[in-house]
């Protein structure tokens, strides 16, 4: 069965859908791309996943370690 966060969230007149961290995939975060949705994505404590959600597009992470995932974006900006 598929899921369309992005126009669940649109139709419902939500402005942000907030999944945890494994129930999200790159087909998620494209519907809601394509609905205007921002995605805001917990708990993210590990920074490959954080690289992925990035690469995806994703808005916003919320993590237990702030300082290692202010470390890691402030890296990949270099």
């Amino acid at each position: 069965m598929r899921v369309h966060p992005g126009a669940f969230c649109k139709d419902a007149g939500f402005e942000a859908f907030h999944p945890g961290v494994s129930a999200l995939n790159s087909e998620g975060v494209r519907d809601c791309k394509e609905n205007g949705i921002a995605i805001n994505v917990w708990t993210v404590n590990d920074m490959a996943a954080l690289a992925r959600l990035e690469d995806w597009g994703c808005d916003a992470a919320i993590t237990n370690y702030p300082e290692a995932a202010l470390a890691w974006l402030r890296a990949r900006e270099r």
